[in-house]
């Protein structure tokens, strides 16, 4: 009788980890793992990420709200009035075409009227007009709200405000009032 020092053990257990070796990928509770992890991660980021955007975006037309009244106050003096209140109040040459912060170069929107024949501003996310009391934004998509920066009283400073749904200006950054229902005026 031969005697087996456990050698023959050892070459078994080589075959069968060498035929597992052969045999590589995954499971299907691994798949389902690693499909149900991902959607998680996908419920908790995308809802961030679509927050991040919003508010890029409002920011992109509180910026440009500001670019229009500035070149507006310029127009303003340009033509002798004192504000650019004024000078939309009194006269029709308050125009975008006229304004020195349009450049179809630099600034990829169009420009033309709205159905009240008043100038306005198409751009990529939102559209922008103008009136005698403040300069509004709507976007194009999404929420429907309105930024506008309204003319400043006695010389003060313009008032940034959201008007529409209270959650949408919240997510654009806007601080609403506790009470405040959905056609609330939220200020920055």
């Amino acid at each position: 009788m031969k005697y087996n020092n456990g050698k023959g053990k050892k070459d078994a257990l080589n075959k069968n980890s060498f035929r597992a070796s052969l045999r590589s990928g995954f499971t299907l509770i691994e798949m389902i793992t690693v499909v149900v992890i991902i959607g998680i991660l996908t419920a908790v980021v995308l809802p961030q990420y679509k927050r991040a955007i919003e508010r890029s975006r409002s920011t992109e037309a509180v910026a440009m709200l500001r670019v229009i009244y500035d070149s507006g106050e310029r127009l303003a003096a340009e033509f002798g009035f004192r504000t650019f209140k004024d000078m939309v109040a009194k006269s029709d040459k308050a125009t975008f075409r006229r304004m020195d912060m349009f450049d179809e170069k630099t600034i990829a929107c169009d420009v033309g009227e709205n159905a009240e024949g008043k100038a306005l501003l198409s751009c990529e996310h939102f559209t922008y007009s103008f009136n005698q009391n403040y300069i509004k934004a709507q976007p194009l998509t999404g929420p429907q709200v309105e930024f506008r920066l309204s003319y400043p009283v006695n010389d003060g400073i313009p008032l940034l405000q959201c008007t529409g749904d209270k959650d949408a200006c919240e997510t654009y950054g806007f601080t609403c009032p506790d009470n405040a229902n959905n056609n609330s005026v939220c200020t920055k």
